[in-house]
């Protein structure tokens, strides 16, 4: 159960999942320290997968580079290495 602050009452901290929590002025739950850790750390995790994808990309189409070099030398034409 959520519970807003008062916007009469101004208040900046309310009761959220039976613990004590603080909100913007804005009413928004700000997020405790180990919340943003976990984000923070979740993030970092979606990255990683994502540089790691992006190197498979980039072999994939290394590889594919060298195999239609070596496709057109194989017709006698020179690929060009730039």
């Amino acid at each position: 159960m959520l519970l807003r602050p008062s916007s009469r009452a101004r208040r900046s901290h309310s009761v959220h999942d039976g613990q004590l929590r603080y909100f913007s002025q804005d009413g928004e739950l700000i997020a405790t320290p180990a919340e943003s850790a976990l984000a923070e750390a979740q993030h970092a995790q979606e990255l990683q997968t994502e540089l790691a994808q992006a190197r498979v990309q980039a072999e994939r189409e290394r590889l594919r580079a060298e195999a239609l070099a070596a496709r057109l030398e194989s017709l006698g034409i020179e690929a060009d290495g730039d």
